[in-house]
């Protein structure tokens, strides 16, 4: 009954995309910011930035900003919630039926771009079995 709480709970209501501003919580403009992008979630718990890596991974930071910037993590619930390791959203409306409307063709795996899933880091989903699967849901490592 708690992970159900905190499912319904954890809202990404107004996802923005921004750069370089001084309350996020980020470096002051020493990254280019249209390389590493820095995107606001805004949740009924609190609100977080992510700084995404666009030099390593042009094509899935591109795939985010599209959805962030169309509203369609607006609503969509964090619904899988596994303690010490990760958050998944990005998919599923409060009532755990999967978004469709602005859904998205997947997008090509960039898997060789050595970046890790390291804590406090992103990084989208797929099919197992399919490489370039990638569509509008993320996780974060914690």
């Amino acid at each position: 009954m708690i992970r159900f709480l905190l499912i319904t709970t954890v809202l990404l209501t107004c996802p923005a995309v921004f750069a370089g501003d001084p309350t996020s919580g980020g470096d002051s403009g020493e990254k280019d910011p249209m390389l590493y992008p820095r995107v606001k979630i805004e949740t009924t718990l609190g609100s977080f930035v992510l700084e995404l890596n666009g030099e390593k991974a042009p094509v899935t930071v591109m795939n985010f900003i599209w959805y962030a910037e169309d509203g369609f993590y607006n609503g969509t619930v964090f619904h899988r919630v596994m303690k010490n390791k990760l958050i998944q959203g990005g998919g599923y409306l409060p009532n755990l039926d999967k978004k469709l409307d602005g859904l998205r063709a997947g997008i090509p795996s960039e898997w060789n771009n050595s970046l890790k899933n390291e804590e406090w880091t992103i990084a989208m989903t797929r099919r197992r079995t399919r490489h370039n699967s990638a569509t509008s849901q993320f996780y974060i490592n914690v």
